[in-house]
Formats: structure tokens, sequence, C-alpha cells
């Protein structure tokens, strides 16, 4: 028994020195890993990093591995990505964090760039041609344009009489949204010979704000009005994104539950066509693994988790999908309790 004290004691003191382990983490705190952030616009990145036994020296970040090295060695680590670097597409940022040893510690975060939601790309305004020189792709049919009443300048088309016909042909290469301005008697909007049924309709003064989502590819549009003096006006095309949502805190854990969930804060100019949470022991869940289903639409939502491990660590992210694609809010962990 005396010849096992000694590597007892060694046992003892290889377990109590692992449980003591050096901790060295970098983590990237935004954009959060599956970000949607707004293209060609600064991107502030902020960086954390800590170390239980060593002092943290500087932190380097690094975009698409092909930005220029930037440094700081000093907190706050925050970093600035110039809005012509931040071009529309996915980008990945790379921060590396050195202690005082000359050790390192890395962290990874994708972002999605998407294109400024506010600019969308207008078609030609009607001020720019005459009814007998539309652009490629339009044509009317007893519509004329009106020099007295515009939404957004004095300059609009008005239906003379009944019915009044607008055609118009698009191909995008991505989901995309049409929404256009309307005064007076409702006017029908079909797509692909289909009557199509608005997503959103809100009143700006005395116009009527419409908005259609759609799936990529070509499409041909028709505007019908059934009354005259009707106005249509600022029709307008553009690309949809990924949507943007965020991560609810989670709360009521339990052994083998809990209740998160999250909000949409912008659907992306698409349908929203699933939401939820996901969750795993790894970090960075995804749709591929245990996750929820909460409905469709923008908004905030709860999810239910159930069959969770006791005492086991999970991360979890909150996910929205539009026709463009899935994203996800910030990741989040949490620890079940014993039974």
């Amino acid at each position: 028994m005396k010849k096992m004290l000694p590597l007892l004691c060694l046992a003892f003191a290889v377990l109590f020195s692992s449980c003591n382990k050096e901790k060295f983490i970098c983590k990237i705190t935004y954009p959060y890993d599956g970000t949607t952030a707004l293209a060609n616009s600064d991107l502030t990145v902020t960086v954390e990093a800590t170390d239980t036994k060593n002092t943290i020296v500087k932190i380097s970040l690094t975009f698409d591995e092909l930005f220029p090295i930037m440094e700081a060695t000093a907190e706050p680590f925050t970093f600035l990505i110039p809005a012509d670097k931040l071009i529309p597409g996915r980008h990945t940022i790379k921060a590396v964090a050195v202690n005082s040893k000359g050790e390192r510690a890395e962290a990874t975060a994708t972002v999605y760039a998407a294109k400024n939601l506010n600019l969308p790309d207008e078609s030609p305004d009607f001020v720019t041609f005459t009814n007998e020189q539309f652009p490629a792709g339009w044509s009317t049919y007893t519509w004329e344009i009106d020099n007295t009443v515009g939404f957004d300048d004095k300059y609009s088309l008005r239906a003379a009489n009944r019915p009044a016909l607008v055609f118009a042909q698009k191909t995008m290469e991505v989901p995309g949204y049409i929404e256009f301005y309307s005064k007076g008697e409702h006017i029908d909007l079909f797509i692909d010979n289909v009557l199509a049924q608005d997503n959103s309709s809100i009143q700006v003064g005395d116009w009527t704000k419409s908005t259609y989502f759609f799936e990529k590819g070509k499409h041909l549009f028709k505007w019908q009005a059934g009354e005259a003096n009707t106005h249509i006006d600022a029709i307008t095309f553009a690309a949809s994104v990924l949507p943007v949502i965020t991560t609810d805190y989670i709360t009521y854990i339990h052994a083998t539950t809990a209740i998160s969930g999250g909000n949409i804060i912008h659907n992306g100019n698409s349908l929203i066509i699933c939401r939820g949470v996901c969750w795993s022991t790894s970090q960075n869940p995804t749709t591929h693994d245990y996750k929820t289903e909460n409905g469709t639409g923008t908004g905030s939502f709860k999810s239910y988790l159930g069959n969770l491990s006791p005492n086991t660590t999970y991360y979890l992210r909150a996910y929205a999908i539009n026709w463009v694609g899935t994203s996800y809010g910030e990741q989040k962990s949490f620890k079940t309790l014993s039974e």
C-alpha cells in the first residue's frame, strides 16, 4: 500500500494540474457568426480575449485572408472594416490573439454583406420616357403620363379608362421583391398571369404602398386597374437577401428542458418560410443539428427545448429561413441542471 501512495499522489497531481489548466480564449463578439451586415458600409469588429495566467499582448484581424492584417495592443480590441472592402456576398473574419508567452488563440466568423435595403433598384422614372418610348420589356394599354400627380415627384401613370394594363418582363438571378405606390381604386398585380397576394400593404399619405415577393427566374408582371383615374408610381424591383435575426436568452433551464427563441427584425424582403432555434453540444449549431420549428413570419417567437441531457453544456442559435437561404442569430450557451 505504501508503494502505491507515490503513484496515487502523482495521479492526483496530474488530475489537479489538468483541472487548473490555463485557459486562453479568443472570441469575436461582433459580428457574430452568420450576421447579415450592410454592404458598402463600414463594419466595426469587436474581439475579446482572456487568459487566466498570462497577459494578452495583441490581437490581429484578417478579412477574407486578403485584407492586410490589422493589430490592436490595448482594450477595447476593435477594428474597422472599411466600406469599400465590404462588397455584397459572404466574408470571413479571423481574429488571432497572442499572449505574453507567444501562444496564439484564434476565432473566426462569417458575415453576409447584404445590399442596402434602403436603396433598392428602381425602374426608370415615368418622366424619363413618353407613352411611345417605354424601356425594353415595358408596355402599356390605356395608361398615360400624368404630370400633375406623383408619389415622389410630379409624374405618375394614370389609367385613362378601363381596363388599364401595364406589362413588364424582369429576370432575377436571385429571389426578389417588387413594391409600388398606387392612388385611387385598387390595382391588381399578376405575376406570370397569376393574381398575386401582396405581402404587405401600408398607407403613405393618400397613396398605398404594396409589396410582393417572388422567386428567382424570368417573370411577367402585369398591373391592372379597374377604374379610370387610378394612379401608379415608384415601381421598384430589388433582390432579396438573408433575414436578420437575434437570439433570445435561455430561460427556465432544467435538467432536460429549457426555453429560448428569437426575433426576426428584417425578413430580407422575402417570405420567412421557417424559423426556430437549433442547438448542439458543439459550437455554432446549424439546422442540421437539433432544432425547433416555430412557424413563419417576422417578429419574436418562443422555442421549447426538450429531451436535453442533464448536467450538459449546450450551444444555441436562433435561425430564420427565407427564399434566399438560412440566417443565424448570435450564439448563446447554457448548462442543464443535474437530475
